[in-house]
């Protein structure tokens, strides 16, 4: 006999879309990161050349790209209704932070002196 006042089954497992959302996120902060540490080296060494700056920007536009990969990760994995929800709010978190890190140092090497 079904108890109709039983609770609904809680979600039992991790959803495809919110793993991935997660684990781009968090590479996506690891690569700029790494991209604004090894920009700060290169001024700080004066070893700064044309072909540093292109890899910076290269990984500037990688990060980008990840940056919005899991984000849209993030939102499409919020709306299935089967799995849970925490890494793909952790995935969201992580990349707003990072976003709003990226904001920061994309206006701010494009302000004149």
């Amino acid at each position: 006999m079904v108890d109709k006042y039983m609770e609904p089954s809680k979600p039992a497992y991790h959803g495809r879309l919110a793993i991935s959302s997660f684990i781009v996120s968090i590479v996506a902060a690891i690569v700029i990161f790494m991209d604004f540490g090894f920009a700060v080296y290169s001024i700080v060494n004066d070893r700064g050349s044309m072909g540093v700056e292109n890899l910076v920007d290269l990984f500037i536009i990688f990060s980008g790209i990840l940056l919005i990969l899991s984000t849209a990760l993030g939102i499409a994995a919020l709306f299935d209704r089967k799995s849970k929800k925490i890494l793909s709010i952790l995935g969201l978190i992580i990349s707003g932070f990072t976003i709003f890190i990226f904001g920061i140092m994309f206006f701010g090497i494009n302000i004149p002196n």
